[in-house]
């Protein structure tokens, strides 16, 4: 957050308020390209439109069918085109003031980890949204006005079995949600740690993911 003598903001009013979806393949996995489940389902028609085979309600016929959405990114696409093109606006705007959310959808293996974390978040080519976002966060807070002042506080959950788990500190069990008019929507309880730099958001995450509920598939090892 930020003292409210911010400037004024200048997000893009055709942005403003609307949500936008986007539709991501990741790449195959070591074990889709060992086996012969490597031959993709899908077509693309355009940056926003992709096919895949299917049975048309209206026809009843076996064939490709279209869905468009805001954009589709291939399994081409880099961890920095998602995220330059689908979420460093949003974070842009919450820096002047607006309130964002960045919700990956998706079935087991799907890519939501892929594309939210990445296989690590050191790793600066496939590091995912969130590392990129929290250095985005710093460094435009180490080039912004020094008449400006900046708090910055990260919390970590996770919802399993419809329970709220605190993932800072795991005794912290079955938390509730609240809304007041001051707070908005907020989790009772939860831990808020101060952040002064992206190294202590880093340690924060690899805490949280050390106490998720973790469950191997056939699919992937975390789900």
């Amino acid at each position: 957050s930020s003292q409210s003598f911010l400037k004024q903001p200048t997000l893009n009013t055709a942005d403003k308020g609307n949500v936008r979806v986007y539709c991501r393949f990741r790449p195959l996995n070591a074990r889709e390209l060992n086996t012969t489940e490597n031959t993709l389902c899908v077509t693309f028609k355009s940056q926003t439109t992709c096919a895949v085979m299917g049975v048309n309600p209206k026809t009843g016929n076996n064939e490709p069918i279209e869905w468009t959405y805001d954009r589709t990114f291939d399994p081409n696409s880099t961890q920095k085109d998602v995220y330059e093109e689908t979420v460093l606006p949003v974070i842009d705007s919450v820096l002047e003031g607006f309130n964002g959310t960045i919700m990956a959808y998706g079935q087991t293996s799907s890519g939501k980890t892929h594309t939210m974390l990445g296989p690590d978040i050191d790793d600066q080519e496939n590091k995912g949204i969130i590392p990129r976002m929290v250095r985005t966060v710093f460094n435009r807070i180490e080039t912004s006005s020094e008449n400006i002042e900046f708090s910055v506080k990260a919390s970590m959950c996770e919802i399993y079995n419809e329970k709220i788990k605190d993932l800072i500190d795991p005794k912290k069990v079955d938390l509730k949600i609240h809304e007041e008019k001051t707070k908005g929507i907020y989790i009772q309880n939860i831990t808020e740690n101060w952040c002064i730099d992206e190294g202590e958001v880093f340690n924060l995450i690899q805490l949280g993911n050390k106490n998720r509920s973790v469950a191997s598939t056939l699919m992937n090892s975390e789900s």
